[in-house]
């Protein structure tokens, strides 16, 4: 499976989604807050909370993160995450670097899980980073991964701040074998034309070797291939800014 991206508006749509299938809006619990004024060094001072939907409910519930100055007005920036079916439940919140070139550039992590009757589960990936023009976060990017999937975010060396899904194939339906995957690598950073950075995709293959579907671990051992591969496709650009 090719890792999933939303637009700041599909993010937005999926608030409706999330609604159960009787119609009544879904209740939550809060699951973590963080400060990010010091972090971020923020004009007002920002917090983001996490929260996952109530457990016995019925219906397709996504988490959410709500970004918030005033305590009163927790609910004013709350975005709905990417999720499947089932009630979502918050994994991790956490702060990562996304860029560490001059100036250096951090995000607001939310990794969510997710339940499938029939495929399984996912876990989505969401990312923001702080606009210090608007003094507001910004939706930077999303990708998703199954339980035959891996997700990485480098902080250190070449691809510190890349962010690198793998995917299993899914051509041997049941087997739980070797079997190749999709790579997908993304880098932040700002296509020219648009004003708005975000995670881009630079690089995309399907890998010559097989590797284990039961105990995921692809990244590492592709990271060779992929700025190879990267050298031989963008030899004199780095694609983003």
């Amino acid at each position: 499976m090719k890792p999933l991206w939303l637009s700041p508006a599909l993010l937005s749509l999926a608030v409706l989604l999330g609604t159960s299938v009787y119609g009544a809006e879904p209740t939550f619990v809060e699951v973590k807050t963080l400060a990010l004024k010091e972090p971020f060094g923020t004009k007002k001072d920002w917090k983001v909370t996490a929260y996952q939907p109530e457990e016995h409910q019925m219906g397709d519930i996504a988490a959410k993160v709500c970004f918030w100055v005033d305590p009163a007005q927790r609910d004013y920036h709350c975005e709905s995450v990417l999720h499947f079916h089932g009630l979502q439940s918050v994994k991790k919140l956490t702060l990562v670097p996304v860029r560490r070139a001059n100036p250096a550039v951090w995000g607001v992590l939310l990794v969510a899980y997710s339940n499938r009757s029939a495929d399984g589960s996912r876990t989505s990936v969401t990312i923001w980073t702080y606009d210090r023009f608007y003094d507001d976060f910004e939706f930077a990017g999303v990708t998703a991964v199954s339980e035959i999937g891996e997700y990485r975010i480098l902080s250190e060396g070449p691809f510190a701040g890349y962010l690198i899904a793998a995917e299993g194939t899914r051509e041997e339906a049941g087997h739980s074998g070797p079997r190749h995957f999709k790579m997908e690598i993304d880098k932040y950073g700002r296509v020219e034309g648009e004003r708005t950075a975000g995670y881009r995709q630079v690089l995309g293959y399907v890998t010559s070797k097989t590797y284990d579907s039961k105990e995921v671990q692809v990244i590492t051992p592709e990271l060779g291939n992929i700025q190879c591969f990267l050298g031989v496709v963008y030899p004199e650009s780095d694609v983003v800014r």
